[in-house]
């Protein structure tokens, strides 16, 4: 996995800036890239000054960091994966409880 961070094009305003994090994909193995540009239905393009951006861009990052926290994933919205370490736990449960 690669955290969430900032992509702000070497700060200049005029591009597209977004936050994007990396996630591995259980069931190809491969790596996959996520990027968004909005919070709370806000684009971080829509702020006109660098200062702006950088403050918005760290809300979404601690959003992101704070879902991954607790369990997110990228793929969570569109599909349920179960991963080999909870079912190792889920049978190592059974035989010790």
């Amino acid at each position: 996995m690669i955290l969430p961070k900032l992509c702000d094009r070497k700060g200049d305003i005029d591009k597209k800036w977004f936050v994007e994090l990396s996630q591995r994909n259980p069931k190809t193995g491969e790596m996959i890239r996520f990027r968004t540009e909005r919070f709370d239905n806000i684009n971080i393009n829509s702020f006109t000054t660098v200062a702006d951006r950088y403050t918005f861009a760290e809300k979404i990052i601690n959003d992101f960091k704070r879902r991954l926290h607790n369990g997110w994933t990228i793929f969570s919205d569109t599909e349920t994966f179960v991963y080999e370490d909870q079912t190792q736990y889920s049978h190592e449960a059974r035989v010790y409880i």
